[in-house]
């Protein structure tokens, strides 16, 4: 029981360390009586000019405003550090504006506290004003002389802050001040790209003092792109009526309708925005990426019937394919989203001649489609079958994961017993035919691990396909790979840890510690 008391040798070494030490201070000078002395006296006067002074930052934490000026009159430096904690590099300015403190900000700004100064992440008082949104504060960080175009180490300024959080007066005032409506952060973000995802005010104030409506990030995006993601159409109507282009694309050749035409959090009205793009005169067939994506593609994917509706009103083509050979039906998950196609394909027919090429189209669809309709879940001869009936692997497989995440055939044990070799045989055929896989494929192999708890990690992985392991977060099969021996594994522990869902497994501690033990970055 006493196995983890130290044990000294003859119970001497600690006096000795003891009498070692007094040795020390009495050659230097440094009595009890002495030390005693100099403690007394730094109570009483703190030295002045003193950057790191804990008595101010004490006097600030704890609102002793009369403490705080007699430090100050005794020669404190206003601009002392916090040298310790969470809020390591702030000064006593930012401690005022967090504990929304203005009588101790007055104080300090009066002994002549530094209105520049950032903290280490290079946010300045104003900037913090902001951000607690505490806009009296900021009002009078303003009057003081606070400068409002000092940008944070990402390029940040008080502006985008505001921007982004919707405060029209303090950004009105931030203005008046001389703040740059066109600054740019390091990646090339503008205060008017932020208040365009929902501020229909603080776009037109932006406006006003000449921001830039056509003005892009580093990789292509417009405020037009940012109010269309999140379905603000009075906003894209503004931004379009002050001359934005609707035809404008990114470097990876996204524009305005892709994002309409993909989900946001906040998703106010997507339909309404598609239709404003598409009177612009935005092509609603144009592809997007490697996968040759349509507008229309997107929206049955994430099952966006109200913006389906409006694409097919305006004559979207229903039967376009992307580079797989797929169609928009073949992108949908719902019955609601297969039967709004099935209706408008209908009305097609009835009104149009469909090309002489199609019917082969659909009926190799058909066929693909084919063995998912059967009572019987499809085995690896059907899918053997299917492939050497050259039908295309990348559909089969999609198709494969569709149907035992609809239909729940993963509580099926028998099934179970098959389903991994037919997803090794299609990722081995795909790779044969020297098919991309993309990253939504990849995404969705992933989700079917996570609801199955297959045996899937090794395969994925022999196929490069990375991904996003997080999806596998609370899966044994992950961990069993995770603690094997194989030396390729380090790629997806390191984003698995750094997506951290693992936190929401109900064994975490466990599952972190098997992380950490194999190798992983500290999360």
């Amino acid at each position: 029981q006493n196995r983890w008391r130290p044990v000294l040798p003859n119970h001497r070494l600690f006096p000795m360390i003891l009498a070692i030490l007094s040795i020390i201070a009495l050659s230097a000078g440094c009595t009890h009586m002495q030390f005693a002395r100099q403690w007394n006296a730094s109570k009483q006067t703190p030295p002045a000019n003193r950057s790191l002074n804990p008595l101010l930052i004490n006097a600030v934490i704890n609102r002793q405003h009369k403490r705080l000026a007699q430090l100050l009159r005794q020669g404190v430096d206003p601009n002392a550090l916090v040298p310790y904690g969470r809020y390591n590099q702030e000064r006593a300015v930012h401690l005022c504006v967090r504990n929304d403190d203005s009588t101790a900000l007055r104080i300090l700004i009066a002994a002549g506290a530094n209105l520049s100064y950032g903290d280490e992440r290079g946010e300045t008082a104003l900037i913090q004003a902001i951000y607690y949104d505490r806009p009296a504060m900021a009002r009078y960080l303003l009057e003081q002389g606070a400068n409002p175009n000092l940008r944070m180490r990402n390029g940040l300024t008080a502006l985008h802050v505001a921007a982004d959080r919707g405060y029209t007066d303090v950004a009105r005032a931030l203005l008046l001040a001389g703040a740059d409506a066109n600054a740019r952060t390091n990646s090339g973000i503008s205060p008017l790209m932020l208040a365009a995802k929902r501020y229909e005010s603080l776009v037109r104030l932006l406006l006003a003092h000449r921001a830039r409506v056509n003005q892009t990030t580093e990789a292509g995006t417009t405020a037009l792109m940012y109010a269309a993601h999140t379905g603000a159409h009075p906003i894209v109507r503004i931004l379009l009526d002050a001359g934005a282009r609707a035809d404008m694309r990114r470097s990876d050749g996204k524009d305005a309708l892709y994002f309409a035409s993909a989900p946001h959090y906040y998703r106010f009205d997507l339909a309404t925005t598609i239709q404003l793009l598409l009177d612009a005169g935005v092509n609603p067939d144009q592809t997007y990426g490697e996968r040759n994506l349509t507008a229309l593609m997107l929206t049955a994917e994430w099952n966006l019937l109200g913006p389906m509706q409006t694409l097919l009103a305006n004559g979207v083509d229903l039967h376009r394919r992307d580079a797989h050979g797929r169609s928009a039906a073949d992108y949908c998950r719902t019955d609601d989203c297969r039967n709004l196609l099935s209706a408008q394909e209908s009305i097609d027919t009835e009104n149009t001649l469909l090309p002489d090429e199609l019917p082969q189209t659909e009926e190799i669809r058909e066929t693909e489609q084919a063995i998912f309709q059967n009572s019987q879940p499809p085995t690896l001869a059907d899918m053997r079958q299917a492939v050497q009936a050259n039908q295309n692997p990348l559909i089969l497989l999609q198709n494969y994961l569709d149907y035992f995440m609809r239909r729940g055939y993963w509580l099926d044990p028998e099934a179970n017993a098959r389903r991994t070799d037919i997803i090794a045989f299609l990722l081995e055929a795909i790779r044969t035919t020297k098919l991309p896989i993309d990253n939504q494929l990849v995404d969705e192999l992933w989700r079917f691990q996570q609801a199955t708890d297959d045996r899937l990690p090794e395969i994925l992985l022999k196929h490069n396909i990375i991904g996003l392991p997080v999806y596998a977060a609370c899966t044994d099969a992950l961990y069993r790979y995770i603690q094997s021996d194989r030396t390729d594994r380090f790629a997806a522990i390191e984003y698995y840890v750094l997506q951290s869902n693992v936190w929401e497994c109900a064994d975490a501690a466990a599952r972190v510690i098997a992380l950490l033990d194999a190798g992983a970055p500290a999360p």
